[in-house]
């Protein structure tokens, strides 16, 4: 199942921990401020750069890692000129998301792998879900981070996943219909 949670996008750690008073203007302004990526970017537009840091920062705590979030955060160190916590930043992402062990990702230099965090999502798949279905159109490309999974064919499984392995690259190079189903096992 695909994660259902909502956070906003910005929350105040306070807000989501369950300590946020309606009644404070600070966590009034600050939910006005960072309901989207928009409001960080509007810091770095008035020029605010360490704000729209804080802000990156507050949204990850209150989300965790996601691969599109750490890419801001790396970019925004960046441009504070910090740029050995952002390379602390990018390896930790890598090494969540399993990336650092896949060799087809450790030559990446450090924009390319930006990149690669800005287009990629998490998805949180269930036991017995498909990924995706045999005959269907796809051109995405799914790197395995946790779980098992399996690959079959007209009923016929033909092989099992693990964390690292990645699927669907014939698709994402020439979309096509998937030649066989994979499902999570656990």
């Amino acid at each position: 199942v695909d994660a259902v949670c909502h956070v906003p996008y910005c929350a105040h750690p306070s807000y989501t921990q369950g300590y946020y008073d309606r009644d404070n203007t600070f966590y009034l302004e600050w939910d006005k401020i960072s309901e989207s990526p928009e409001s960080i970017q509007a810091y770095l537009d008035d020029d605010l750069p360490m704000r729209a840091l804080a802000a990156a920062k507050a949204a990850r705590s209150a989300l965790g890692i996601t691969p599109r979030l750490q890419a801001l955060l790396i970019r925004l160190y960046n441009s504070v000129g910090l740029c050995g916590e952002a390379d602390k930043e990018l390896q930790t992402s890598l090494r969540y998301l399993g990336l650092e062990k896949i060799s087809l990702f450790q030559k990446l230099n450090q924009e390319e792998a930006l990149g690669l965090l800005e287009a990629m999502d998490v998805r949180n798949i269930g036991k017995k879900e498909p990924v995706y279905l045999q005959g269907v159109r796809c051109s995405d490309i799914f790197i395995i981070h946790s779980g098992t999974f399996e690959v079959r064919r007209d009923q016929q499984r033909l092989r099992i996943m693990q964390p690292g392995d990645i699927f669907g690259e014939v698709g994402f190079f020439h979309p096509c219909t998937r030649s066989a189903t994979v499902r999570a096992i656990d």
